[in-house]
């Protein structure tokens, strides 16, 4: 998924589908409806704040399957409830804001 591909997004649930492997850099920017992202255990690599401003966003799990990821991956997500990584990233490592 590339740069800036869903910025201000008005969807309130997305599923990412089998395949992708990689989130870039900002691609979620500023989806403030969305509460809901479903990561496939295909992905590899999430860039640079890509949910920031996704003040909505309630739950993100990351699956086991990522090896990189950049710097504030939730930035702003002011709802976050959870944030699970089955790699056992800790919230510390992740640059959370």
């Amino acid at each position: 998924i590339g740069k800036d591909t869903f910025m201000s997004c008005e969807v309130e649930k997305i599923t990412i589908e089998k395949g992708i492997t990689t989130i870039s850099d900002y691609a979620f920017r500023g989806c403030e409806t969305l509460t809901e992202i479903t990561l496939p255990r295909t992905l590899k690599t999430i860039g640079t704040a890509p949910f920031i401003g996704c003040s909505n966003l309630t739950q993100l799990i990351i699956p086991r399957s990522v090896t990189t990821i950049g710097p504030g991956l939730v930035q702003y997500c002011t709802n976050l409830k959870e944030l699970e990584s089955q790699k056992g990233y800790r919230k510390k490592n992740l640059q959370l804001n």
